[in-house]
């Protein structure tokens, strides 16, 4: 009888936990024995559980980096594994409870705790172990050599002994430890200047939060400039995030944004696009009939398999080619429209001049592939001035006096545009919320 193998994983995010389960439910029964290490005290990874912030003085490493308020931008149709209903999970708390269409950070929570409940066993589970080192071992014999796996246990505070590491065997080693579980800053030439001006997107989670952001700037004056250095789904977050928070506090009593300006520094050109958007049904189908045009959860819209043009499918490698780059950006002009191209786009090259932003700067001779980003408010944010949108990569942070105060030592960025050129920012940023680039 073949001898059970051990596997070991680590990380009881949804990768860690869709590992173990086809470990266990995909193969004959004793051929795998899976082991997930988690050094929180919780299954999820990123995802929260709870529905609200304990308390706003809460840490950012107490509360999460991720707000449980936050909506999918996915629906709940791609947000989801295909055994198990979202249906079955919100039930269980209201028989009359509806699935929202985008669910919310904490309901993926619970939707992962139901996934574990349903389909791994508790002793698969070591909650509270952080693995600390892996090692590989040698072939022997023409036998795979296997892993010796290093933990310590953590206590629900974080503490842990050095002297208490432990150490186990096991034969395959599956790292599902997530891509996003620690915030990155940009390595920009003097950034660590100004630890204090700097926070991770990570900490913008409540109107609270903009509001101690704006306090540490510890400027007594009205105004100032909030500086969002990344692009992509992070930055627009970020953006959007403080503009909304400082419209809230400029018609909150007692309270007042001091005319602060939001600025979006982005190294790529990028679209953002809304979470619901027009479906045109093929030719040939009972819907296309119809003279109404429906509105549908952007991935459902995004990933309909009739867009595919005839014949076989093609695999591309490298970057891609100028005009299967006018092909994305003319698809995106099509799909969202002449008005919302001219706000909801940036730095796009697009092959119709009267859809071209009147954000975007000069556009490069060779285009780049742009980003895409999901958003229903940062687009009208634009458009109303809220938000100002810069093409190009910080290549610099330095300190240059105030013009208005003659103060000092006051972050300034050194912008380098696509054209080769440098901008440097013509009033020293305050705090600069930043995401990865």
């Amino acid at each position: 009888m073949p001898r059970l193998k051990r596997v070991a994983i680590i990380g009881a995010g949804p990768s860690g936990l869709v590992t173990a389960k086809t470990l266990l439910h995909s193969f004959p029964h004793g051929t795998f024995s899976p082991t997930i290490f988690e050094k929180s005290h919780r299954i999820g990874g990123l995802w929260p559980s709870e529905p609200s912030i304990t308390g706003h003085g809460a840490t950012t490493a107490s509360r999460g980096l991720i707000s449980p308020s936050m909506r999918t931008n996915l629906s709940r149709f791609s947000v989801a594994f295909s055994d198990l209903a979202w249906e079955s999970v919100l039930g269980d708390a209201d028989a009359d409870a509806e699935v929202p269409v985008f669910p919310q950070a904490w309901q993926v929570g619970r939707y992962l705790e139901k996934y574990a409940e349903r389909y791994i066993p508790d002793g698969v589970l070591r909650l509270g172990a952080e693995v600390v080192q892996t090692d590989r071992g040698v072939a022997v014999d023409g036998l795979r050599a296997g892993w010796t796996v290093r933990w310590v246990e953590r206590s629900v505070d974080g503490d842990c002994g050095k002297d208490a590491v432990k150490s186990e065997q096991f034969d395959y080693l599956v790292v599902t430890s997530g891509y996003f579980a620690k915030p990155h800053f940009p390595d920009i030439p003097g950034l660590d200047r100004f630890g204090d001006n700097v926070v991770h997107s990570t900490e913008l989670q409540s109107p609270e939060d903009v509001q101690r952001l704006i306090d540490r700037s510890g400027s007594s004056g009205p105004g100032g400039k909030l500086v969002v250095v990344g692009g992509s789904m992070s930055g627009v977050e970020a953006a959007s995030t403080l503009a909304l928070h400082l419209s809230s506090l400029n018609l909150s009593p007692g309270q007042s944004g001091r005319d602060y300006e939001v600025h979006h520094v982005c190294s790529r050109p990028f679209w953002t696009i809304p979470t619901y958007l027009p479906h045109s049904y093929s030719q040939g189908t009972s819907q296309a009939q119809t003279k109404d045009t429906p509105f549908l959860p952007l991935d459902l819209v995004l990933y309909d398999l009739g867009r595919r043009p005839p014949g076989p499918i093609e695999h591309g490698f490298g970057p891609p080619s100028t005009q299967q780059i006018g092909k994305i950006n003319g698809y995106f002009s099509s799909l969202l429209g002449e008005d919302y191209t001219r706000t909801g786009s940036f730095g796009i090259t697009n092959p119709n001049p009267k859809l071209t932003s009147t954000s975007t700067p000069t556009p490069t001779p060779t285009p780049q592939p742009p980003w895409v980003a999901i958003g229903d408010d940062y687009a009208e944010y634009v458009r109303a001035g809220s938000i100002t949108v810069t093409i190009g990569r910080v290549s610099n942070i330095h300190t240059d006096p105030d013009p208005d105060t003659s103060k000092t030592n006051l972050p300034s960025l050194t912008i380098t545009l696509p054209q080769t050129q440098t901008n440097p920012t013509s009033h020293p940023p305050k705090p600069s919320p930043t995401s990865p680039p």
